[in-house]
């Protein structure tokens, strides 16, 4: 996914999309894994570089959204009904509540990824570069 970028008189903002699965790899999905694990380290990099110029870099990095990915025939949702022998609802609910075990108990939305994507590009973050937010439902319990 291709950067969003924003650009106003005090100077630009990048916001990278990366994924929880940065700093969750897992052996089935090793090369999107690292290639996310990448895009954080490049975007720091960002940070430092563009920072003298007044370009900020932040990386957002959703865990479960619910997107097309769970959502399309043959997606991740009819994948999980398949697994847990449920419907494809209970079967994401299940993944959520007990394998994933979400401090939220709920999947995220796209709306919720865009916001703090938002956010990231708008005035009011104007001291917030170098970053990386997880809008993941608590997944990534590290300090």
């Amino acid at each position: 996914m291709l950067p969003v970028l924003s650009k106003n008189a005090e100077g630009g903002s990048i916001v990278h999309v990366a994924s929880e699965a940065a700093r969750l790899p897992d052996a089935s999905i090793a090369d999107y894994a690292a290639s996310k694990a990448a895009l954080l380290s490049v975007s720091k990099s960002l940070a430092a570089a563009l920072g003298p110029v007044g370009v900020r870099s932040n990386v957002v990095s959703p865990g479960p959204t619910r997107t097309a990915l769970f959502d399309a025939p043959g997606g991740f949702a009819d994948q999980l009904a398949r697994r847990f022998d449920l419907s494809p609802a209970e079967a994401v609910d299940r993944f959520i509540r007990m394998e994933r075990r979400l401090p939220t108990g709920r999947i995220g939305t796209p709306e919720e990824v865009a916001g703090v994507i938002t956010y990231l590009l708008s005035p009011l973050a104007a001291q917030v570069t170098g970053a990386e937010w997880a809008i993941d439902g608590g997944a990534l319990r590290q300090l």
